[in-house]
């Protein structure tokens, strides 16, 4: 037997598997065939920036709230439905003022402004903007349809503690209440509530996108106050408003049931949301065409280089490693230092130092000015000294230049006193000059007379003494005999 259970079982798992594999390769031959795409020369796209950027928006913030998890979607919700409920109570009372509904729509309309400004959330406003996500395949239809669910929740518990609270602080306003549950209570699907539930979704879709097209505050204002005066002031059927309404007379003591509120959703939600997503959310789609091609090629493109949660919502989600280097990143920017990588018990000590960085900031105004006092007083030391040097050698190249002036007066007065005495001296020296001129003139007389005796002897010598000359011939070789005397 337990052979029989094994085989029984594993052909379930083998079917699994099977079936697995099959949609596995289809996808990878999808995400091949857009690939193939950006080869095609022929392939062309169509951008606007306008519906390109609106879409942009759309497909971002659809797939970080699909990726929001269970009961972040479920309080978000929660709140939505009380914020959407103070609108309602608004909206009842000055109707009931002014016997003018219309009126009543734009006080009504201070409730989907609180719903943009505090960032809530409600059921039919998720048509488009989480649409757009999956639609892009940048996120799963299951997903979706979970964000719907605890959306829708959230919105039913949050909007029926604020109408109890509302009908029993406030009990003139009751009448007014029951009437407009018993009412609401008592439809059933004809002709007309049909329509009137499609245009409501219709409506609530059309202004999120003309929230969605601009990023002006003003105009998102305006765009609510068309949605509240649309489904509070022609009294549309709206899944969530209407709910909460048969839920605050049935606080008030009306004669509604949960089973008259089963049956009004049962076919009133898939109206509202055919208005929403087939009259608006799709033919949007169809106007962004080619920009959801491009989208569905990149989400393509990432899975095909191996991330396998770029077509899933999950995607946005941050693991532990990758927070933790986030966090070590910014204490290295705010800090200055490199924070060693560690366990996380050492947590502590890091929010310790982000708090004593924190009053670091908070108290450096006053450390900041007086080092900016110590800078501008050294500056200003500098400055002084500076100049103090600049005078002091401005007056030692003065006095120098006295000095030098003064040397050279006084060496040009000796110089002229100088030369007299020298021209005296060189005129004595002229004197003593002619003087040896004429000593040297006598001296060369006394010289040419001792010549001419000399060679006189000379003369006498040789002619007297023959042999004398042959004895002294190695003396007198080569000499030349002066001429004879006249």
């Amino acid at each position: 037997m337990g052979i029989i259970d094994g085989v029984k079982n594993s052909r379930p798992n083998n079917q699994r598997a099977q079936i697995e594999e099959r949609l596995t390769k289809n996808r990878e031959r999808v995400q091949e065939e857009r690939i193939a795409a950006l080869d095609d020369d022929n392939t062309t796209f169509h951008r606007e920036k306008a519906l390109d950027d609106a879409f942009d928006r759309q497909v971002s913030e659809g797939r970080q709230r699909l990726a929001r998890p269970r009961p972040q979607q479920f309080i978000t919700g929660v709140m939505g439905g009380m914020e959407i409920s103070l609108g309602i109570l608004i909206g009842m009372r000055v109707t009931d003022l002014s016997g003018s509904q219309l009126l009543g729509g734009v006080a009504f309309s201070l409730g989907f402004i609180t719903l943009l400004l505090a960032h809530s959330e409600l059921f039919t406003e998720g048509f488009l903007v989480p649409t757009s996500a999956v639609v892009a395949r940048r996120a799963r239809i299951l997903q979706l349809v979970r964000f719907w669910f605890y959306t829708f929740l959230g919105n039913l518990v949050g909007g029926f503690v604020v109408m109890w609270a509302t009908t029993t602080a406030f009990p003139d306003s009751n009448d007014v209440l029951i009437h407009h549950g018993e009412h609401f209570a008592s439809l059933t699907p004809d002709l007309k509530t049909v329509l009137m539930a499609i245009i409501a979704g219709t409506a609530i879709t059309l202004m999120t996108r003309m929230q969605m097209g601009t990023s002006e505050v003003i105009g998102k204002i305006v765009a609510a106050l068309f949605g509240g005066i649309l489904l509070f002031g022609f009294g549309m059927l709206h899944s969530v408003l209407d709910t909460l309404i048969m839920l605050g007379a049935w606080c008030a003591g009306a004669s509604v049931t949960y089973l008259d509120i089963l049956g009004f959703l049962w076919w009133v939600i898939p109206l509202n949301m055919f208005g929403g997503i087939v009259c608006v959310a799709m033919p949007r789609a169809l106007q962004a065409r080619d920009r959801v091609r491009m989208e569905r090629i990149r989400v393509a493109l990432e899975m095909h280089n191996g991330d396998e949660l770029a077509n899933d919502a999950r995607g946005l989600l941050i693991s532990g490693h990758d927070l933790r280097e986030e966090l070590q990143k910014e204490l290295e920017e705010t800090s200055g230092e490199t924070v060693p990588n560690g366990p996380w018990q050492d947590l502590g000590n890091r929010i310790s130092a982000r708090f004593t960085r924190l009053g670091n900031r908070l108290g450096s105004p006053d450390e900041q000015r007086r080092q900016s006092y110590r800078r501008q007083a050294e500056m200003d030391r500098r400055a002084k000294l500076t100049e103090e040097t600049i005078a002091t050698r401005s007056r030692e190249r003065q006095e120098t230049q006295t000095r030098a002036d003064n040397a050279s007066s006084s060496s040009s007065a000796s110089g002229s006193k100088g030369e007299g005495s020298s021209r005296k001296g060189d005129g004595s020296s002229r004197k003593h000059e002619g003087h040896m001129r004429k000593g040297d003139e006598s001296s060369r007389k006394d010289d040419g007379s001792a010549a001419t005796l000399a060679e006189r002897g000379i003369l006498h010598h040789g002619r007297g003494g023959g042999h004398g000359r042959k004895g002294s011939s190695s003396d007198t070789r080569g000499r030349i005999d002066p001429p004879l005397p006249r």
